[in-house]
């Protein structure tokens, strides 16, 4: 995509991305309120009910790290839309799931077209919009990444409760073909990214796998199953295995999957680390809210989603306007620390 686009297309394509992108991240939140009829439908306990969120991550998180590499094999168009065409394909599946594993097995497709949509469609945002209004386009694009979880529980809430848990993910299907379809017409290619004597790293690859899978086993279910049980301390150890193996690799290899050198500049370091944090407390939150709402406060679904509604509603507001802004101020330190701030207040307050 170039800066020079005509302004109504570059805006077109935000909308399209916007689309496939806000569908991907609710679904990373809109499952959780049903997962109580899930169980009653499949007959199944509650551990075994949580890989529905677990296979989901698991498989988005192994995803992400092939984008830069498929990017530069066949484009951020053809990426986009293949993947949004995997993910809507994933949501059908879904819908239609007639036992258990075949539900496991849905939205692991599903979570591989989301892991892959969201980091290209960042990318293709900010190679459509120059230097002054990038902030204010990039802020309009993550509304969509920042609202879509918090307004999850509400959505899935009254779809379970009024229709079916089904329909969480039935209701992506019209708007995944209309943004396939939008896409194939206004998207235009970027041939001058292919590259096809690029190589890839397969050994970071399968380290960074196997770090990002015994990681995130051991976090998601170490309180359950206990820390000091031997299936934990396997997840625990592989993950620590992967890890040092992928920083090894990446160190001598040429076509690095991630090129190290990027973490001797402090600001990209530190907006990793704040990143983090702001993700453990924004998405920890909206994961565990629901369940305690419903299971322990004695809220229905439709209670639990509209009690998460306000901090929707807050993020839609200001995402576009501190976009704004940010095209505007040189120094955005101040910007990062006093949102910081705010983060910090409202999870103590929580």
């Amino acid at each position: 995509m170039e800066t020079h686009t005509n302004a109504s297309h570059r805006w077109m394509v935000l909308g399209i991305v916007m689309v496939g992108t806000f569908m991907a991240v609710l679904d990373s939140s809109i499952v959780n309120v049903a997962l109580p009829r899930m169980m009653s439908t499949f007959g199944v306990k509650r551990d075994q009910i949580e890989w529905v969120t677990t296979g989901f991550m698991l498989a988005s998180a192994v995803t992400m790290p092939l984008v830069g590499w498929l990017v530069q094999r066949i484009g951020s168009k053809i990426l986009f839309l293949s993947a949004l065409t995997v993910f809507t394909l994933g949501s059908a599946a879904c819908a239609l799931a007639w036992s258990y594993d075949t539900l496991i097995v849905a939205r692991i497709v599903q979570a591989i077209g989301s892991g892959a949509m969201m980091p290209v469609g960042m990318a293709i945002v900010a190679s459509l919009f120059g230097p002054h209004e990038r902030g204010k386009a990039m802020g309009i694009w993550a509304t969509g990444i920042m609202v879509g979880p918090a307004v999850g529980p509400t959505l899935g809430g009254y779809l379970t409760d009024w229709f079916s848990w089904r329909t969480i993910f039935s209701v992506n299907l019209p708007f995944g073909v209309m943004a396939l379809v939008a896409g194939l017409i206004i998207m235009e290619g970027n041939k001058d990214q292919k590259s096809d004597s690029v190589a890839f790293d397969w050994f970071g690859y399968i380290f960074i796998s196997i770090a990002l899978i015994g990681s995130l086993l051991a976090l998601s279910q170490g309180q359950d199953k206990g820390w000091d049980t031997a299936y934990i301390r396997i997840c625990i150890a592989s993950g620590i295995v992967g890890w040092v193996m992928f920083i090894a690799v990446e160190r001598d290899s040429d076509h690095p999957l991630l090129d190290l050198s990027l973490f001797k500049y402090r600001n990209y370091w530190l907006s990793m680390v704040l990143s983090v944090f702001r993700s453990i407390g924004l998405f920890g939150a909206i994961f565990l809210l629901p369940i305690f709402l419903q299971s322990l406060a004695g809220y229905t679904t439709v209670q639990a989603g509209l009690l998460m509604m306000p901090s929707a509603v807050a993020m839609g507001i200001m995402m576009p306007i501190i976009g704004r802004i940010t095209d505007r101020v040189q120094d955005i330190r101040w910007m990062v620390a006093i949102g910081s701030v705010i983060i910090g207040v409202s999870l103590f307050m929580y």
